[in-house]
């Protein structure tokens, strides 16, 4: 018995001394430990960038491109000028335009002499995201080069980069023997918005090429000039569908009501996308001549025309007959037509449709239920805050909990602030900074 209890007093002796050296080694040994540098995923990803095989580079390339990391410029600048396959060239000079490094500038200049088409016309490309005003004038070069697609990549550069030299060789480009350097220049003249271009545009509606004639219409329409409401009206009985929506769309940022009559006879067209644009276009300029044809298609049989008379008809305030097709459109059959019914009723003000827009916060499709969320917190609904509350703290999608948030505080009904606070913690971060947002306008 003695023999058993000094064996296990000893054993116990030793435990102890172990655990006092063991704790005492601890910090000494963490101490000369050295600390692993952190290496992030695009540099742990960059070691394939030495494979011999180029698939595998070029695909290595891409997912550089798409973690957006800074750090792995030179890498990619390094295969855009080495690697002897001419996919990754083109695939790290398109790498680099999404990362937007400046650092690439002068790489990709370069690169727009590269033996391969597609490796300069990425190159064109990222020099246009880059908004590199250090190679406008390689790029005008560019526009008389070849192949048609380097000129094509060429002008929608010079359009992202908006440098004024670049206008007229832009102008001159609306005259290119191909249709896709035509198209491409229009384009580049929209995203410039420069009034100088109107007329070559407007010569440009006559086009051949339907491509082209629908660029022309969508650059008329970003300019504004309303001296082309007269062509643009034209097109709306061009053969080719995308031009006749081309067409309709420009004339709905024209702001004039003499364009309403022509989108209204637009509503007729056998295309569901010209239909659509000319919804959109008759709720921009808000003519209340348009709202009885705009509740006759709000029966259509396609569901995207739908959406777009459901979005439009919340320009129209303090109308019975807008109110009641807007609540009709609440029961459609597509989610995304209910939606923008639901977003239109808390826009124009509805207050009567605050029972429907509740009733729908139960509806299976979360941008329903988070456009009705949005619009009860436009009307300020006071009796839907219990719902909301509910939504905000059950709900399983973060867009719908953050409207609520967002709502309740619009609300502004003080007996929410402790689903508020408790939201504060959402695993979602934009919910959680709603909901401090909302606490804070609340006093909480």
């Amino acid at each position: 018995m003695c023999k058993n209890r000094a064996c296990r007093i000893c054993i116990a002796l030793c435990f102890g001394a172990w655990c006092a050296i063991g704790g005492l080694l601890t910090p000494l040994l963490a101490q000369e430990k050295p600390a692993k540098a952190q290496v992030s995923s695009a540099q742990y990803v960059t070691k394939d960038l030495k494979s011999w095989d180029p698939v595998v580079r070029k695909r290595t390339v891409k997912v550089l491109g798409m973690l957006r990391d800074k750090s792995v410029v030179p890498n990619l600048v390094d295969r855009l000028r080495s690697d002897p396959y001419a996919d990754v060239r083109a695939a790290a000079a398109s790498a680099l335009g999404e990362i937007g490094d400046l650092a690439a500038e002068e790489p990709l200049i370069r690169a727009l002499k590269d033996w391969d088409a597609a490796a300069r016309g990425q190159a064109a490309l990222a020099l246009g995201k880059l908004r590199s005003k250090s190679a406008v004038d390689s790029l005008i070069l560019a526009l008389h080069a070849y192949p048609p697609s380097f000129r094509a990549a060429a002008a929608r550069a010079l359009g992202e980069i908006g440098s004024p030299r670049a206008l007229s060789p832009l102008i001159s480009s609306l005259g290119d023997f191909d249709e896709k350097v035509r198209a491409a220049a229009a384009a580049a003249l929209e995203d410039m918005r420069d009034l100088k271009a109107s007329d070559p545009l407007k010569g440009a509606l006559r086009d051949g090429s339907a491509s082209v004639r629908a660029s022309a219409a969508s650059a008329l329409g970003e300019l504004g000039d309303q001296s082309a409401e007269a062509d643009l009206t034209l097109l709306l009985n061009d053969w080719d569908s995308d031009v006749r929506a081309a067409a309709a769309e420009a004339l709905g940022k024209s702001a004039s009501q003499a364009a309403t009559d022509p989108l209204i006879g637009a509503l007729k067209d056998a295309s569901p996308r010209v239909k659509v644009a000319a919804s959109r276009s008759l709720g921009k300029l808000a003519d209340p001549k348009a709202k009885a044809e705009l509740a006759r298609l709000s029966r259509d049989w396609s569901p995207e025309v739908r959406e777009a008379v459901g979005a439009s008809l919340g320009s129209f305030r303090n109308d019975e007959a807008v109110r009641r097709t807007l609540l009709s459109l609440l029961k459609d059959s597509d989610a995304e037509a209910r939606s923008s019914a639901a977003r239109s009723l808390g826009d124009a003000d509805y207050e009567l449709a605050s029972k429907e827009l509740i009733g729908i916060l139960d509806d299976w499709d979360p941008g329903v239920r988070a456009s009705a969320a949005y619009a009860l917190g436009r009307l300020r609904s006071g009796e839907s805050v219990k719902k909301l509350k509910r939504l905000l703290i059950t709900d399983h999608d973060p867009l719908v909990r953050r409207e609520a948030a967002r709502s309740l505080a619009e609300i502004g009904d003080a007996s929410a602030l402790k689903e508020l606070k408790k939201a504060t913690e959402d695993w979602d971060a934009d919910v959680a900074a709603e909901a401090a947002r909302a606490c804070e306008r609340l006093g909480g």
